[in-house]
């Protein structure tokens, strides 16, 4: 089927901005380092962000991936009805604001065409805001993404689980530090964990984080791009294998 092609292609979509965020880990962000001061023998422990942009590529991977997860739902319709032998011109998966938009949408429709689908879609899917909000963000995302870059996402890069003593009993334990910045700032000014006029100890440098966000004023707005991703593919599937289940 169509719709779980452009799943699967969606999913290698997934996979690749998670390499790719991978890559701007493994290469650019470093772990925490000490600082020795020459001249009065004090240390820091400190983290340098990154001063490499934050690649395009995150950003055009993050619209293909919504926007093929949101085409197998167009192909799923297409092809259920395709196959009674009905005409399919005109036809696409339904996603609206309030349930009486969708009946209204569906009415005027699919209804026409294949009954059963125009009730899976409205009392199953329920592919309205309330109803089901993952489709109803999907849809949203893909719609901004026709016209403009989600250029909004940000990013949290830093160090977490920072663990260390100084000589005079100072102790920090799983400590994170992070700056948030939008794509393509840089400069970030180096970040102390810790400062002593004697020597640390570091049980623990920290592992990197780089952590992409939703930017403000659109779905998702503050959450982490990737698990939405997948909870996003989750539904979408879970939409395909219900339809294939009800149509069989």
């Amino acid at each position: 089927m169509g719709a779980r092609l452009k799943l699967e292609r969606a999913n290698k979509h997934i996979q690749g901005l998670n390499l790719t965020v991978t890559a701007y880990l493994n290469n650019h962000v470093r772990n925490t380092y000490i600082e020795r001061n020459k001249e009065t023998g004090g240390e820091h422990l400190r983290f340098d962000p990154p001063n490499e942009p934050i690649p395009n590529d995150i950003v055009l991977i993050l619209g293909d991936a919504l926007h093929n997860m949101r085409c197998a739902l167009d192909h799923l319709v297409v092809e259920i009805i395709g196959i009674r032998n009905i005409d399919r011109r005109h036809t696409n998966f339904p996603i609206r604001e309030t349930r009486k938009d969708l009946i209204a949408t569906v009415n005027g429709g699919i209804r026409k065409k294949l009954p059963s689908m125009a009730d899976f879609i409205i009392h199953k899917v329920r592919s309205y805001k309330s109803g089901n909000p993952a489709l109803w963000n999907l849809h949203k995302l893909d719609n901004i993404d026709k016209h403009n870059l989600l250029i909004t996402t940000v990013s949290q890069i830093g160090v977490s689980g920072i663990s260390a003593t100084t000589a005079t009993g100072l102790t920090v334990k799983n400590m994170s530090l992070f700056t948030v910045r939008k794509r393509g700032k840089l400069n970030s000014p180096p970040i102390t964990a810790i400062s002593s006029v004697k020597n640390i100890e570091v049980a623990d440098y920290g592992q990197p984080l780089f952590d992409v966000r939703f930017g403000n004023g659109q779905p998702y707005q503050g959450q982490s791009v990737l698990p939405t991703l997948h909870s996003i593919y989750e539904e979408v599937l879970n939409v395909i294998e219900a339809a294939e289940s009800f149509f069989s």
